[in-house]
């Protein structure tokens, strides 16, 4: 039961809006902030700490008109001269509570009342002792991963859905992966699996508008060819692309920031510079750089 100045209160549903706008719907679950976890150092099998903790279960929220004295409570009893005694006073938590729809109020009370909730509406500096974890849309973000997975994978293997041989060499190519035209078939599409796992947070959606695009893939394309042709190449030091004739380096186009994928700035290079697209196009047509 929630109180607010001691008076019973009953969610309205406005205030259960509050919790579907933020978490879709139950169930719920409250955890450890990562900050507060401390991993055990004991060569014997030790749990991590805090093994357990406990926050009470009413708060102060100010307002405009002052402040509101909010509490969740299983029971309260009425002591002499009328003081109120209410259970449990503190939450005891041990690092995880699921709270289902019958918990509502409970849940509504510690994400919008409770100054230890972190990201909560209440929160109150740096002492959070828990966070909410919201299960329905991890699951529904896990379920569009696989998703995707599922879709990579039929286009990259698939007998009768997959992409045609040239068009997963030319995606290959795009990839920038070396001598694409020497490798079997089958070669290039696990090289490419590859290539798309090697980034876990964009690499499917990247290779699924690859293949969509076709001009992003005809201009990587032709840069994974120079490249081949010892026209064109990336130094890791000091992180730059270069004009080259075999191993000698002639002339640097661009450089390439801490943390940037390289493949990506030079096709971004070659969008907005369009003396660089001239270079390229000259040096296609005569197979040589002109320095």
């Amino acid at each position: 039961m929630l109180y607010k100045n001691d008076v019973p209160y009953k969610l309205a549903p406005n205030d259960l809006k509050v919790l579907k706008d933020k978490f879709k719907r139950f169930p719920l679950a409250i955890t450890y902030p990562p900050e507060r976890i401390v991993k055990s150092r004991s060569k014997n099998p030790q749990p991590d700490k805090p093994n357990s903790i406990s926050f009470p279960l009413s708060a102060t929220v100010k307002t405009n008109l002052g402040a509101d004295h909010w509490r969740y409570a299983d029971n309260v009893i009425i002591k002499e001269h009328g003081v109120k005694k209410y259970t449990p006073k503190n939450l005891r938590f041990n690092g995880r509570l699921m709270l289902d729809e019958v918990d509502a109020e409970l849940a509504w009370f510690l994400f919008t009342k409770s100054e230890y909730c972190k990201g909560g509406l209440n929160q109150k500096g740096k002492s959070f002792k828990f966070m909410f974890e919201d299960l329905i849309s991890e699951a529904e973000r896990q379920a569009d991963i696989e998703a995707e997975r599922s879709q990579v994978k039929s286009l990259i293997y698939g007998k009768e859905l997959g992409l045609s041989e040239e068009r997963l060499r030319a995606v290959a190519k795009a990839y920038f992966i070396k001598n694409v035209d020497l490798l079997s078939f089958g070669q290039v599409k696990v090289a490419i699996e590859h290539q798309v796992n090697r980034d876990p947070v964009n690499g499917l959606a990247k290779f699924i508008e690859m293949t969509k695009g076709s001009e992003l893939i005809n201009i990587r394309m032709r840069m994974q060819d120079l490249m081949d042709a010892k026209l064109l190449k990336y130094f890791p030091t000091p992180k730059q692309w270069s004009w080259i004739d075999g191993d000698k380096k002639l002339e640097n186009i661009c450089k390439v920031a801490p943390g940037a994928n390289p493949t990506d700035v030079l096709y971004d290079y070659y969008l907005g510079n369009k003396d660089f697209q001239e270079v390229v196009e000259a040096v296609e047509k005569s197979k040589k750089v002109q320095v």
